[in-house]
């Protein structure tokens, strides 16, 4: 016989203990608590809902419409939003994308109808309790796809990524209408759970389980809406499936379990409802942060309120020499940049990289070099500026049909879905125009899938010679095609001294794939070291400063993260650095840099102007071992979700330590590099002084830079209490 309410209970607590279970390791006691007294008030408020849905009455004569209607808004509301963006992202999508719409949408309807009504509930409550699953899934999906973009933000060869994402969470929604509308209906007084529906029941958990997991190892924090989707549905989904599973105990079992249950929610609602006024403290956010649901949470749970930015203290200074350069005569100079190299290839990935390898083993090489941020727009675009994010002003360029636009023109003034953040640097300080009003010969070889380095975007500013290869349609691999272009640039008689940019592609195109990225690695590695051949063979090698970095890392898995743009985690902005200096010995350094000391270094080794610069120059580490004590080193992320900001990340990298700060979600982490490379334990409680310093530390250097280069649509706070991390 089945007892619906304690049913419901004991469902209830064993889907919240398999949660806090989960993540038990991850989470302080205070966050654990937290998070499970949440649930559970999420948890009651629903129950309450679906015993008032169940007191509603439905005449028998609408029950024929309301069964139609249930697949019609399942199959009808996805396809019309589906083909709607087909139609409005042009050719940025697969030919193929409206038939499989309209398959789906058939499918999603034919499995509907074909389900009909379990036997176990009464047919007068099902009609009514599919449709409004199916309307509530089907809304959860519009909106979940909606505010992700899916489709909308669809950037060069990601049209089957965001079509497959759209088919996928469909048929996720259609395959969850039927365990969902069990939670609106009371099952018949007498019923018994036939063998049939016993297996459901356990696939149904099962199924509950798998959404959860894929919650929380996938693609986290780079589409948190459909995280809050997954999380939901799937804890939905286990309570559906734990329910029938409990039906099974003899009755008076049930009793002294649901009697347990019962206490533990009402304990779980008393502590959530005793610390609401915590949910601000930057520690226990902090804590909730390494959950998946605890990420979902704060996503809900708004950060303190955003105050007018005020400089913080003095401002930080540390002795640049940005003019020392005791070499006799100007040298040429060759940058080289390359999408999505990790800062640990010379460790991981030696086979794939044996020229790479060779040229860092016989040049300056730093082991702790940082880029600007996890992204190429922060990484090449501090690196061309000298400057750190906050000290640059950014401009919001909508993301349409695979194309950047202007928002100076006419099309980019109108709303767009997305958008990505270009330098608006002031005239004559990119990199290229200080090296050319110092006498050098500029020139330029960059490719990016896409049309990020287009002339008119600005990362062509200040060079004589720029090869825009943006219309080139050229497919894995590239680079020995990036490199036959700039040798056209580098002849003998070439005019001297000179500057080159080359940017190499191809460890991008890995599709998140480590035998992939090796691939991309490979090719790479071959053009590179026929870029220094042909140096030698021209006789311009023993004349010219070759540097060698990346605009950002790439996450495989950790912190369960894939790709990059994510996070400041170390496989994502901890970069390769190399200079090669002719006659200089070569030696490896392990102190903190950041990728813009290149550029300092760069514009010291030209004598170029140096103005508002944030780099420092590295040519005293190199030739006289000297290095500022206690330098920080910082880097950052953000990222808009249409006009509105989406993500505001910052770190600070002093001594062993790295302290990462979400300041969206008002959370902090803080890690000792030498002892935990992974990044893996926070010493956050442990170490309240150092978590407490570096904060103070990174909200001056923020403060200052913010308050004259806001970002675009918000004024930021940076006057969160430093104090907050040292309560205990």
């Amino acid at each position: 016989m089945l007892r619906t309410l304690p049913t419901r209970a004991i469902a209830t607590v064993l889907t919240l203990a398999y949660v806090v279970a989960s993540d038990a390791r991850s989470l302080s006691p205070a966050a654990l608590l937290t998070l499970a007294g949440w649930l559970a008030l999420a948890s009651v408020v629903l129950n309450l809902l679906e015993f008032a849905f169940t007191r509603v009455a439905v005449p028998q004569r609408v029950l024929p419409v309301i069964k139609r209607l249930a697949p019609a808004t399942l199959a009808l509301g996805p396809l019309t939003l589906g083909l709607v963006r087909w139609w409005l992202a042009g050719n940025a999508l697969p030919s193929w994308t409206p038939a499989a719409l309209v398959l789906t949408a058939l499918a999603a309807a034919i499995a509907f109808s074909l389900a009909g009504t379990p036997t176990l509930y009464p047919a007068s409550k099902w009609g009514f309790a599919s449709l409004w699953s199916a309307a509530t899934l089907t809304a959860a999906f519009i909106a979940m796809n909606v505010a992700t973009g899916t489709m909308v933000n669809v950037q060069p060869r990601t049209g089957e990524l965001h079509v497959g994402l759209f088919l996928a969470s469909w048929l996720v929604s259609t395959a969850l209408v039927l365990p969902l509308a069990t939670r609106f209906v009371i099952p018949s007084a007498e019923a018994v759970l036939s063998r049939y529906q016993r297996a459901a029941a356990g696939a149904v958990v099962v199924f509950g389980v798998a959404l959860l997991e894929v919650d929380r190892r996938v693609l986290v924090d780079l589409y948190p809406d459909v995280h809050l989707w997954l999380g939901v549905l799937g804890l939905l989904t286990l309570d559906a499936g734990l329910r029938g599973l409990a039906s099974l105990v003899p009755s008076r079992a049930l009793r002294p379990a649901s009697a347990l249950a019962f206490a533990l929610t009402i304990g779980a609602l008393g502590y959530a409802t005793a610390t609401v006024g915590r949910l601000q403290d930057i520690q226990l956010r902090s804590s909730l942060q390494r959950s998946p649901l605890g990420q979902s949470m704060l996503s809900l749970l708004p950060a303190p309120p955003r105050k007018k930015v005020v400089p913080i203290g003095e401002p930080i200074r540390f002795e640049q020499e940005l003019s020392f350069n005791p070499l006799p005569k100007r040298l040429n100079l060759l940058l080289v940049s390359v999408d999505t190299l990790r800062g640990d290839i010379f460790t991981k990935n030696t086979a794939d990289v044996p020229n790479l390898l060779a040229f860092a083993e016989s040049s300056s090489r730093f082991e702790r070099a940082y880029s600007g941020g996890p992204r190429t727009a922060l990484g090449m675009g501090t690196l061309m500026c000298g400057r750190y994010s906050a000290y640059i002003d950014w401009e919001l360029w909508p993301w349409v049909g695979g194309r950047f636009i202007n928002p100076h023109s006419a099309e980019g003034k109108r709303p767009a879905q997305s958008y990505t953040t270009i330098a608006n640097v002031p005239p004559n300080n990119t990199l290229a125009e200080r090296l050319s009003a110092a006498g050098y010969r500029t020139m330029a070889t960059a490719y990016a899938d896409g049309d990020f380095f287009r002339p008119g975007v600005g990362f062509e500013r200040g060079f004589q010679q720029f090869d825009d290869l943006t219309e080139k349609d050229w497919s894995f691999p590239t680079s020995q095609r990036v490199l036959e272009q700039a040798l056209l640039h580098l002849t003998p008689a070439q005019e001297e001294p000179w500057f080159q940019w080359i940017h190499f592609y191809d460890p991008h195109e890995n599709k998140r794939s480590r035998e992939r990225y090796g691939e991309g690695l490979r090719e790479l590695d071959r053009a590179f070291g026929d870029l220094l051949t042909q140096l030698e063979q021209r006789q311009l090698l023993d004349r010219t400063v070759v540097a060698l970095v990346a605009d950002h890392g790439e996450a495989f898995s950790e912190h369960r993260h894939s790709g990059h743009g994510t996070s400041l985690f170390d496989e994502q902005v901890r970069v390769p650095l190399i200079i090669k200096l002719p006659g200089v010995a070569a030696k490896s350094y392990t102190q903190p840099v950041a990728a813009i000391d290149l550029t300092a270094t760069l514009v010291a080794l030209a004598r170029a102007p140096s103005n508002e610069l944030d780099g420092l120059n590295l040519l005293p580490l190199i030739l006289e071992q000297r290095y500022p004590k206690d330098r920080p080193v910082f880097t950052e992320g953000h990222r808009f979700k249409g006009p509105t900001q989406g993500q505001d990340l910052k770190a600070v990298i002093l001594g062993d330590y790295k302290l990462i700060v979400d300041r969206r979600r008002n959370t902090a982490a803080l890690f000792n590099l030498t002892k935990d490379p992974e990044e893996l334990v926070d010493l956050s409680d442990r170490q309240p002084e150092m978590a407490a310093r570096l904060l103070s530390l990174l909200e001056r250097f923020t403060s200052h830079g913010e308050a004259d280069h806001p970002l675009p649509n918000s004024e930021l706070q940076t006057t969160a209490d430093s104090g907050a991390l040292e309560e205990q």
